[in-house]
């Protein structure tokens, strides 16, 4: 078996066909589909059911387990795969039709990773995830570079990587975090992979569903900076060679500027004063340990440069956001 693809669910029922339907539309002969349903409460096991015994060629399984989270749920599939490769598909994300032929030509030459841009689609809005780069084999620090500061972003759904080197250096999703578990997850595998090809094609659609945690307010976006620092712990306990530079920022530069996604997710999402009292209590209650770092991170940074080309002006402005996010926080629960 060459391709194992985990396609977690829960509740999909008006999303998983077309799902599946697009990832049917690929030869699927060397792959297997371990679609993991965790306590669905509605008809999407049903339904996924129905489809698959019509239509599906290939091996499939459909495991029922109880609600323990979606990050719990895709390392059960890394566990039950047997697959040299994995590939994730959420289950209301696209294939295109032939992202397994393509990808099967390119895994050939034994990479541990291979990786492509990817659609964002909101409503009847299509983006590009990124549209520069050459089809070719990078290194981990090259694309770690290329990942976090030149727009070549990675989703779930947009990497196949090695199911050996996943289990041999126990690389799973962070069953306790909520929100950012697949960006912790993805920087890990690419730190974890010696040879990485980049297909300079897109071959896969990622949906944004209004209503969901990225869209709205909430306030687990503030376990993003968390996983950015496990990240960062995980590349100093294994000892992963990277450019100095790239590390700091790592350490400091990504952590801050996500601690201020997720403060201005939460802002721009607030509907009352009470909601801005509610978030300002929860920072407060629990994640006063994110704010204290963000703010001593970002003092550290202005007060030197760190190597990265043009990246001095993104710390800039990301200590601009971040003061001007700080003082639309207090407008908002003074309400003003």
């Amino acid at each position: 078996m060459l391709f194992s693809i985990i396609i977690p669910m829960y509740n999909l029922e008006n999303y998983i066909q077309k799902t599946l339907e697009s990832i049917l539309q690929n030869d699927l002969s060397d792959c297997e589909l371990l679609l993991l349903d965790d306590g669905s409460t509605d008809k999407t096991v049903e339904m996924a059911e129905a489809l698959l015994s019509k239509k599906c060629l290939c091996y499939y399984a459909i495991i029922k387990k109880e609600n323990t989270g979606v990050s719990d749920t895709r390392n059960q599939g890394i566990k039950l795969a047997k697959g040299k490769y994995i590939l994730f598909c959420d289950g209301d994300d696209f294939f295109v039709p032939d992202l397994i032929s393509t990808i099967r030509v390119e895994v050939e030459n034994n990479a541990d990773m291979a990786a492509w841009p990817f659609f964002t689609l909101q409503e009847t809005e299509k983006k590009l995830s990124q549209k520069d780069g050459e089809s070719r084999i990078y290194s981990k620090g090259q694309m770690m570079k290329m990942h976090l500061l030149e727009g070549y972003k990675m989703r779930l759904g947009s990497f196949v990587i090695k199911r050996e080197l996943l289990v041999n250096n126990e690389v799973y999703f962070t069953r306790e975090c909520t929100f950012a578990e697949d960006m912790e997850f993805i920087m890990k595998c690419i730190l974890e992979a010696g040879t990485i090809y980049w297909i300079q094609r897109p071959l896969f659609c990622y949906v944004k569903r209004e209503g969901s945690l990225v869209n709205s307010y909430n306030i687990r976006r503030f376990e993003a900076p968390r996983a950015i620092e496990r990240v960062y712990q995980y590349l100093q306990k294994r000892e992963i060679d990277l450019e100095e530079s790239l590390k700091e920022y790592m350490k400091n530069g990504l952590y801050v500027l996500h601690y201020i996604y997720s403060l201005e997710g939460c802002l721009l999402n607030l509907h009352s004063q009470k909601e801005g009292r509610q978030l300002y209590s929860a920072i407060q209650d629990d994640y006063i340990d994110v704010e204290k770092n963000a703010k001593e991170k970002l003092k550290l940074m202005l007060r030197r440069p760190i190597g990265i080309s043009d990246n001095r002006l993104k710390l800039l402005r990301a200590g601009t956001c971040f003061y001007i996010c700080m003082r639309l926080f207090v407008k908002r629960i003074k309400g003003s």
